[in-house]
């Protein structure tokens, strides 16, 4: 091979990894802009009297706050940021939401947002034709209604959160039980105009796989994450372990997330400390909980060292959540009583 083919050769490589770095770069910082945008004014359940779902909240940021993010996996819903807190009465949105929504109202800018949505979409679910049997231009025809679903979600969501921040201004900073049951009803009919757009394409039948297919996505992702691991390894995950150990694993994670939902739905609104700390007690108690359970049913499906390496994941969750328990009980600890949790 002659000098100037490999000197050719390098500087393609070169070029490659500089796109890589760059769309990893633009990637991250749409992300931040659209997190700035949904941290500004996303009210979880009826308005500010309800906990809001958040990460721990520093002393600067407040106490008394039950950390349960409304994590949806549907690849049309826009996923609540951690760190979303309640809008005082009056609270103005930031420069970066109102710049967010002007560029999804632009025809030009939103045409490079539902292309980039498309791609994204794209790879998550680039196992989304063989899941559900669908023919390639079956898949490529829902992937861009699911693109076009979730750009519309994130300007719907932004134009929500105008009407509450006005609703909240003209009632003291809350809902009043009126408004809050409006805006669920508002909230419901929307998912069911989801629903009907993508049954139309796809059918009532598909559309039931596919919801299926939705509901899995965490366990997928967990099992990807699995292959990349042991990938390297002298004992990679094999194709034969990894269909049912999907479908355990959702179903194990389903059950987890319904036990957390019942536990965040008894809690008080809003909460005193005490009540957050017993709250992240129970909390904690049920991740470890869910995380023994996936442990043993692993167990069932990969080999000795293949477990380990399982293991190894399930201690960062551990881990994780001991420092969200650990954070929310010495901020509320020493909170103040009076007026605790407001």
């Amino acid at each position: 091979m002659s000098k100037s083919a490999v000197l050719l050769g390098s500087l393609a490589l070169a070029l490659a990894l500089g796109a890589g770095y760059l769309l990893r770069e633009l990637h991250a910082e749409r992300a931040r802009v659209v997190a700035l945008q949904a941290r500004v004014a996303e009210l979880e359940r009826a308005g500010p009297a309800a906990i809001p779902r958040a990460e721990p909240q520093t002393a600067e940021t407040g106490h008394g706050v039950a950390p349960e993010p409304a994590v949806s996996h549907d690849p049309a819903q826009t996923p609540s940021t951690p760190g979303t807190k309640r809008v005082p009465s009056g609270e103005r949105e930031s420069p970066d939401a109102a710049e967010v929504r002007r560029q999804l109202l632009d025809p030009q800018i939103r045409a490079t947002e539902l292309a980039y949505a498309r791609l994204e979409l794209e790879w998550r679910n680039r196992d989304l034709a063989t899941a559900l049997n669908l023919q390639p231009n079956e898949a490529a025809h829902l992937l861009d209604l699911l693109a076009k679903q979730e750009i519309d979600e994130r300007l719907y969501d932004m134009l929500d959160s105008d009407r509450v921040r006005e609703m909240l201004a003209n009632n003291g900073g809350r809902l009043t039980d009126e408004e809050a049951r409006t805006r669920l009803e508002q909230r419901a009919e929307r998912r069911r105009q989801v629903e009907a757009e993508r049954a139309a394409l796809i059918g009532d039948v598909k559309l039931a796989e596919f919801n299926e297919y939705v509901k899995a996505f965490p366990a997928r992702a967990e099992v990807r994450e699995l292959q990349t691991m042991l990938a390297e390894t002298t004992y990679p995950l094999r194709s034969d372990q990894v269909t049912p150990m999907i479908a355990a694993l959702a179903a194990e994670l389903q059950r987890h997330e319904a036990e957390r939902s019942r536990l965040y739905d008894g809690a008080k609104n809003p909460p005193t400390p005490e009540e957050t700390i017993q709250y992240m007690h129970e909390r904690l108690k049920l991740i470890e909980q869910s995380l023994q359970r996936r442990h043993q049913l692993a167990a069932a499906y990969l080999d000795t060292e293949q477990i380990k390496r399982y293991d190894e994941m399930l201690s960062f969750e551990r881990r994780r959540a001991q420092i969200d328990h650990d954070g929310f009980v010495a901020v509320n600890r020493n909170a103040p009583r009076d007026g605790a949790g407001r």
